[in-house]
């Protein structure tokens, strides 16, 4: 069964045609290979992936489509050093679509998702505090109502804000504002129009951006919107070079974000926000047009992006992409480079140590794949 978006994957995809004007390739040395990092001890697809301050990677939720409970209700600790994957004690519903937040105290905040039961899927306000060092969870006051496909971004004095996400056929516009240090939910500022299925990052100057997303089902939005927590008030954003939903989002060393891919007539395409000019500016021509991938930031200051679905006429079912590109700042180009074991799609892409790991991406088919894969200079 498809169990997570295949509907909202191919509901919006389109032709995007051919590319032309690509710039020439960047040099980048050494070279960014991939290579295998070890196995999670259960495979599962879109699960949510926290570096933490331990050094180890905080694994939680997420589906596999093989298996008799479907949605995963383990916590896995994956430490790079070794590549051994071990279970956190404690079970929870299993879910997918949550948001996990590294906030004050070194706590992550799991919040909502959706859970499996009764033949679908049901939205959640459960929210779940894990504490790193003393390796264990606490359950957390619940949200004011249930949401998934929701935004989290930790703000500058701990909080976390929630915001958007659906409920079913619902979509919010709402947000709130979560404090570990005493549990409590309070409301924040509404969002001037409902928005799932978006992208949120804390800038350095403290302000959250939100990015694209759907604003109702089917449309795509290229707006953006800049949250204060100082004054609790939303205010329009720059527009995008086009709407966006699917997309990858990686934060750049001096705070720009570079948004990525995605559907319809964005998915060859990538912008940076400058944060300090408050706007988008051009960011490369992909040379493998996608959606549903993953990236980040490397140390070297180059931008990975790795898998997804390609937006093609000729795509049919769930076949992702092995293809990985390297964006390369001072040249504002990408490039491709190989060695992806296995195309994949809709994984997490977390850097710890100048390496880059990728978790919890599905196969061909929505297959759930255990296995690690890293991404660093040899």
């Amino acid at each position: 069964m498809r169990v997570l978006r295949a509907a909202l994957l191919f509901a919006f995809a389109i032709s995007i045609g051919v590319w032309i004007g690509r710039g020439a390739a960047p040099t980048l040395a050494p070279e960014a290979q991939w290579s295998a990092a070890g196995s999670l001890l259960e495979a599962r697809n879109y699960p949510r992936v926290v570096a933490l301050p331990t050094g180890e990677l905080l694994v939680t939720g997420g589906v596999d489509p093989g298996s008799a409970d479907i949605a995963r209700s383990t916590t896995e600790l994956f430490d790079p050093g070794t590549g051994r994957s071990t279970l956190v004690p404690g079970i929870q519903p299993g879910r997918v679509n949550q948001t996990a937040t590294l906030a004050w105290g070194d706590r992550v905040v799991v919040a909502g998702g959706t859970e499996f039961y009764d033949g679908s899927w049901h939205a959640m306000a459960r929210v779940d505090v894990y504490l790193p060092y003393a390796r264990r969870w606490l359950q957390g006051a619940p949200m004011a109502a249930p949401r998934a496909d929701h935004a989290a971004a930790a703000l500058t004095d701990g909080r976390v804000l929630v915001a958007g996400g659906e409920n079913g056929a619902f979509i919010y516009s709402g947000a709130q504002l979560y404090d570990p240090a005493t549990d409590r939910w309070t409301a924040a500022a509404p969002m001037p129009r409902p928005r799932t299925q978006f992208l949120m990052t804390t800038l350095p100057n403290g302000r959250v951006l939100a990015i694209g997303g759907l604003e109702s089902r089917g449309d795509v939005s290229r707006t953006s919107l800049l949250y204060d927590p100082l004054a609790d008030r939303w205010s329009e954003g720059p527009s995008l070079a086009y709407p966006r939903v699917l997309s990858a989002l990686a934060t750049l060393p001096n705070g720009d974000a570079l948004v990525i891919g995605g559907q319809q007539g964005a998915s060859g395409t990538a912008e940076r926000y400058d944060w300090r000019a408050e706007r988008f500016v051009y960011a490369g021509l992909l040379m493998k047009p996608r959606f549903a991938a993953t990236a980040a930031a490397l140390l070297d200051g180059s931008v990975a992006l790795v898998g997804g679905l390609p937006d093609s006429a000729l795509r049919r079912g769930f076949n992702p992409t092995a293809v990985t590109e390297l964006w390369d700042r001072a040249s504002n180009t990408w490039r491709v480079i190989d060695g992806l074991a296995n195309p994949r799609a809709l994984g997490t892409l977390v850097v710890r140590d100048g390496f880059a790991y990728l978790i919890g991406a599905a196969l061909d088919d929505e297959r759930a794949d255990g296995s690690v894969q890293r991404l660093g200079s040899p």
